[in-house]
């Protein structure tokens, strides 16, 4: 089934667009290249940066995007296909796994943001506070486990991830097997990990925008400079997180309140957002540090160097190599000469 005017593959009643499909797979293709290429070259930057607060945040937000743009793989195939469940999704261990690995990510992603927007407001409204590393550290693996338990409580229940045509991906459907507690958990899960945070960062965002202000208009010597441009970088994080992820936590609401307001005409509206604003962030965020840090611009300008001018480099390093080999020789041999000299 395919055309504008069909319906959709396993879901009748629901209007199927194919241009529109095309879009959205062009944006999966966009989010796996970008989301891949940049997020391994931004892991190689900051594993080799110094341990402060931004950067363990960071290298942690950098290996969950990078899974996310692995993993919209799937949806972008199953889109291609007329919103099929062939290849990837037809196999019922794979869509558990996606849909646990997929809920888990999305909702510690969330969390790491917020974390980020929140330390950083703390640190400008309290300059002589400095937030702990180990503190960090703890409540990072404490986010990861919670998050995790979170994601996985449909599996202890035998309550299988099924495949969605309407969203090109495996959700949790049903609750069938499930008791009343697990579920109430399991939206309290939803709660805590997609609702809460954004009210939380929205307002870590304002206070930042707000310090970063008063500090730019009083001005400051080298160093202050230095940490404005890593709390612009930062605001800048922060406001395109909210930019796609606002409009998810606003859809979430909706479905969990007023699901009587998602007609099936909007039905391309919440698929966008459910399916493709996790992944379009996840491959945004690289650009972001390509532009405001400098040091990674700079190494991943010499890795692709160096990559696609292997052959000129293999040459200059065998001339280089050369060139010292002949002045150590010179050296030898001018040394000689001067203590036969003085003897």
């Amino acid at each position: 089934s395919s055309g504008i005017n069909a319906e959709w593959p396993l879901r009748p009643g629901i209007p199927y667009n194919a241009h529109i499909d095309n879009f959205f797979g062009v944006l999966c293709l966009f989010s796996f290249i970008f989301g891949t290429l940049g997020n391994l070259l931004a892991l190689s930057y900051f594993i080799r940066k110094k341990r402060d607060v931004p950067t363990i945040i960071y290298t942690n937000v950098v290996l969950v995007d990078l899974i996310l743009a692995v993993i919209t793989v799937p949806v972008g195939i199953s889109i291609f296909d007329e919103r099929n469940n062939s290849v990837f999704f037809q196999y019922q261990i794979f869509c558990d796994v996606w849909g646990f690995i997929w809920t888990a990510l999305a909702r510690i992603s969330v969390f790491l943001v917020g974390l980020l927007s929140v330390s950083r407001a703390y640190s400008l409204t309290f300059p002589f506070r400095a937030v702990q590393k180990r503190v960090i550290v703890v409540i990072i693996l404490v986010a990861f486990a919670i998050h995790i338990t979170g994601a996985s409580i449909p599996l202890w229940w035998n309550d299988n991830h099924l495949y969605h045509p309407a969203m090109a991906a495996c959700i949790m459907f049903g609750v069938k097997a499930m008791p009343k507690e697990a579920i109430t958990a399991t939206k309290v899960f939803d709660y805590v990990g997609m609702l809460i945070p954004v009210p939380v960062i929205i307002v870590s965002f304002i206070v930042t925008v707000y310090q970063l202000a008063k500090k730019t208009t009083a001005g400051g010597g080298r160093g202050d400079n230095y940490k404005q441009n890593i709390t612009v970088t930062i605001a800048l994080f922060t406001g395109t997180y909210l930019f796609f992820n606002v409009p998810a936590a606003v859809v979430m609401l909706i479905f969990n309140f007023f699901p009587h307001l998602l007609w099936p005409h909007y039905v391309y509206l919440v698929a966008y957002i459910y399916v493709m604003v996790i992944p379009l962030n996840a491959a945004c965020n690289p650009i972001i540090y390509l532009w405001r840090m400098e040091r990674m611009r700079e190494q991943s300008i010499s890795i692709f160097r160096r990559t696609f001018s292997g052959r000129k480099s293999l040459v200059s390093g065998a001339l280089d190599a050369e060139t010292v080999q002949s002045y150590v020789a010179g050296t030898r041999v001018s040394n000689e000469n001067l203590c036969n000299a003085t003897l």
